[in-house]
């Protein structure tokens, strides 16, 4: 017998996902001319090299590698599904950002009846409990 509709979930196929992101990625790169930049540097060799380690050994820069080194060991950790949460709520977050009309109250409070809303203000506020307990 044919499944419901409304409980039908399609399977990801995470290496495709992986895949697809990896290109969103490369497109960006070169889109922002990030791969020219870097393909500049690595043609001029160690010249460029030197100026640019000279220019970055501060103590402000060091701490800014080590932040990222530890968001990305950070985000490798991530759950992938807590990522697409991550996405679809940005992509949510800019839809509302974008329109010019501001919700009523009553939409407001009709839409805490949604579980979804209600989870996620479950996770929002664990998320701030978290940084209240580590300060």
């Amino acid at each position: 017998m044919a499944k419901a509709i409304e409980n039908y979930k399609p399977e990801f196929d995470e290496k495709l996902l992986i895949q697809d992101e990896l290109a969103r990625l490369v497109e960006n790169l070169s889109t922002s001319k990030v791969t020219e930049l870097l393909n500049a540097l690595l043609e001029n060799g160690p010249q460029s090299t030197s100026v640019i380690v000279e220019k970055m050994n501060n103590p402000s820069t060091r701490q800014g590698i080590e932040n990222l080194a530890r968001f990305l060991g950070l985000a490798g950790q991530l759950d992938p599904k807590l990522l697409r949460g991550l996405q679809s709520g940005l992509s949510a977050t800019s839809e509302i950002l974008g329109s010019k009309r501001s919700p009523t109250f009553m939409e407001l409070f009709r839409t805490m009846r949604s579980a979804e809303v209600r989870r996620g203000i479950a996770m929002g506020l664990a998320f701030v409990a978290g940084i209240g307990s580590k300060s």
